[in-house]
């Protein structure tokens, strides 16, 4: 099945007071809801250390999306990655390789 990698850098989704939050959200809610295209959605530096921080914008599309990811930690509070791939794919296997950094998906 052919689609869209989506793929962004976005510098934070952590914090609500950010200026930009709500945007960062609404972009990553267009890319999962309103872009039927998108096969992947592959979003680092979420600075996210646990899985209570997730924002609850992605529970809406568990139905559509598996979530990979890797948590930020106290030595490198600026990664992360969470990694939204459609239930059309196959995930195979899954291996964090630098914790926050860098995560293989197969």
């Amino acid at each position: 099945m052919a689609g869209e990698i989506f793929h962004w850098n976005l510098n934070g989704l952590k914090c609500k007071r950010s200026p930009n939050f709500k945007g960062k959200l609404e972009m990553i809610e267009y890319s999962l809801e309103k872009n039927t295209t998108t096969l992947i959605v592959n979003i680092q530096e979420t600075h996210i250390s646990k899985e209570e921080e997730i924002p609850r914008l992605f529970d809406t599309y568990k139905h559509l999306y598996n979530f990979e990811k890797t948590f930020a930690n106290e030595d490198d509070p600026c990664s992360g990655i969470l990694v939204c791939i459609r239930k059309t794919e196959e995930i195979v296997s899954t291996e964090e390789i630098v914790k926050g950094r860098l995560m293989h998906i197969n």
